[in-house]
């Protein structure tokens, strides 16, 4: 129930070839990332960001099939059906003729609304039997450290006589049984290599084993402080330019989905306190997505927004965020309603999250101060909930949350951000950055003191609002690349930045002070309180 309003507006910056719809939804029975429509969809797992499904459910999965089968599919979207890597139908159903196929296994999948679902099944016409072909890859070892020139070596066994197709970090390299790989043109750290081998009946196998580069040289293939820097028009308008706090000696938990697989392309290895980061979703047995292999995105934009990001372009640039030296401590939280999944277990996962918060700050990052960063809402709290954040600002830990995107109605803000005890963070834009502006858009210079263009978005929900920031056509790295994208959920966390800021100006405040002194240095947009709250924030205020 991510309350955060997230809208993806347009096409990709860069690097995507895919489009996003125009906004994500605030779906209170489904993604709880704040989203701006207000319509529940349903099914079986219904996703708080964007309810989607894709369940095959017929043949069943290990079933022996013969003579013709009806494959059907149950999914949010109309699904793509293929068999054995072939796509042989966009519909829910397909009727197959396993008597076209050689006996043995078979794999079946759908593809909906970007989920996967996958199951094997076994022909049996009383025909030959044709196995896949079992793909290995014997050398470098899984979890071997090299460098210099590695030799890939690759065995392919099977009826027919196969060459296997390599990849390192999956891109192709070649279709062979050996490759010479010069390691010192990668970056030192991990990678992935990958071999897969498909027969003349359409079976493949495959193969994957993970490597260490260390050729002495950075982990990560870049340096923030080595590249040119971008202040990019979102923390122009808040004038973070302008005070030369960088959030040390601050933490800001996100309460999210996690990090994407990638996320060492886009942050500072530094900055992501990995031994402290949790996936409940997995812990729970919800699914095995663990925190840092988050296929939504979500999480990875909140991040950025906070700390900054690196631009893989050419030539690459750093995005400056609010907070650079602020820590991270990703959780991945329960974001759904649906598929045995509860409101009570839902919003007591939040609560959850904060305690864990709050043991971490009275524990382990005691030499912390912190910021809890929630960009996502339901329409209901819980006890559980309404007590962790009240005990969570009695320990001095800011909670900002992301006020709703089902405006411009009134009385829409969402839980948690109704709480008195959080900063509800509404959503504004600018004139003239609402459309595409590209790389070079970026870093648009915006007039000193001057907020005419500055205005509260219609998608930001009306009621318990504190306080505005940029949460507009901001781009972000998300899932596969950098996007365009809109809501709330992305004026809390540069709200959580500014806090970081503030923290390390004034040392450890009492919440009720740091939101006090944050509302009064705001800039009044001409907007009603439960519009606007108290007004637009400015870094450089907040921190004098």
């Amino acid at each position: 129930m991510f309350a955060d309003g997230l809208r993806r507006d347009g096409e990709p910056i860069m690097k995507i070839k895919k489009t996003f719809g125009l906004f994500f939804v605030f779906v209170f029975i489904t993604s709880m990332f704040l989203g701006t429509a207000t319509a529940a969809i349903q099914g079986d797992r219904v996703s708080m960001l964007n309810a989607r499904y894709c369940n095959i459910t017929n043949p069943s999965d290990g079933d022996t099939v013969s003579g013709t089968v009806l494959i059907q599919i149950d999914a949010s979207k109309t699904p793509r059906i293929y068999i054995d890597g072939v796509r042989v139908v966009r519909g829910y159903s397909y009727t197959w003729d396993t008597t076209k196929y050689d006996d043995g296994s078979h794999q079946i999948r759908a593809y909906a609304d970007r989920i996967w679902d996958t199951i094997y099944v076994t022909v049996n016409n009383g025909g030959t039997t044709n196995n896949p072909p079992v793909v290995t890859i014997t050398a470098p070892a899984n979890g071997a450290t090299i460098s210099g020139t590695t030799t890939i070596s690759v065995t392919v066994n099977d009826e027919d006589t196969i060459v296997p197709d390599i990849y390192i970090d999956g891109s192709y390299v070649t279709t062979a049984y050996t490759y010479n790989w010069d390691t010192t043109t990668y970056a030192d750290g991990s990678h992935s290599i990958y071999a897969e081998a498909t027969d003349t009946g359409g079976l493949s196998g495959d193969d994957t084993n993970t490597v260490t580069v260390d050729n002495g040289g950075s982990s990560q293939g870049w340096d923030k402080d080595t590249l040119p820097h971008i202040l990019p028009w979102w923390n122009d308008a808040i004038d973070t330019e302008k005070t030369s706090y960088t959030g040390a000696g601050t933490v800001v938990v996100i309460i999210d989905t996690g990090l994407v697989s990638n996320w060492l392309d886009y942050f500072p290895q530094e900055n992501i306190l990995t031994q402290y980061c949790r996936s409940y979703t997995d812990e729970l047995g919800l699914d095995n997505v663990a925190y840092d292999e988050d296929t939504e995105g979500h999480g990875s934009a909140v991040t950025g927004t906070i700390i900054g990001y690196h631009l893989d372009t050419t030539p690459d640039y750093w995005v400056e965020g609010v907070a650079e030296d602020a820590k991270i401590v990703m959780l991945r939280c329960v974001y759904w309603i649906g598929g045995g999944v509860t409101e009570t277990t839902m919003l007591n996962n939040w609560a959850n999250c904060i305690d864990y918060a709050r043991s971490l700050k009275n524990g382990a990052l005691s030499a912390y101060n912190m910021v809890v960063s929630m960009s996502l809402g339901y329409d209901n709290t819980n006890t559980a909930l309404t007590n962790a954040i009240a005990n969570a600002e009695n320990a001095g830990i800011v909670v900002s949350t992301s006020a709703g995107n089902d405006g411009p109605s009134p009385n829409t803000t969402a839980y948690p951000a109704n709480l008195a005890d959080c900063t509800s963070v509404a959503a504004a834009g600018v004139v003239g950055l609402t459309g595409a502006y590209g790389i070079g858009g970026i870093g648009t210079d915006l007039p000193e003191n001057d907020f005419s263009d500055v205005f509260v978005s219609d998608f930001s929900s009306r009621g318990k609002v504190d306080v505005t920031a940029i949460g507009e056509n901001l781009v972000l790295p998300y899932y596969g690349g950098y996007y365009y994208i809109s809501g709330t959920s992305f004026s809390c966390p540069q709200t959580s930045g500014v806090y970081c800021l503030m923290f390390e100006a004034f040392g450890a405040q009492s919440v009720a002070w740091l939101e006090g002194h944050l509302q009064d240095t705001c800039v009044d947009l001409g907007y009603d309180s439960s519009t606007q709250g108290a007004g637009f924030i400015q870094a450089d205020g907040a921190t004098a």
